[in-house]
């Protein structure tokens, strides 16, 4: 049988997934939630982009915090300079 696109309560089903096996942890990064996902449903038309707002909501709404790092990795494998956030 051939794969299909997800629905979106496919994905959702897989991001509540994830943030379940890292229940331990108080962080959610959303690159590898992200990872998760494209290994998952190889066929998602779905952006990066939207895929890590989808995962950004869920999680908070879980109780979780988020590191925003997919596209500072991205960026990273490109060889392109990330500027680095400090704190104050």
């Amino acid at each position: 049988m051939p794969e299909q696109k997800p629905n979106s309560s496919q994905i959702r089903q897989a991001i509540v997934s994830c943030l379940i096996g890292n229940v331990d942890h108080a962080c959610i990064s959303t690159a590898d939630v992200l990872h998760s996902l494209r290994k998952t449903f190889p066929l998602d038309q779905h952006t990066d982009r939207e895929l890590e707002d989808l995962i950004a909501l869920i999680a908070v709404d879980a109780g979780f915090a988020i590191e925003f790092d997919g596209s500072a990795r991205a960026l990273k494998a490109l060889r392109l300079d990330v500027p680095e956030t400090r704190s104050r």
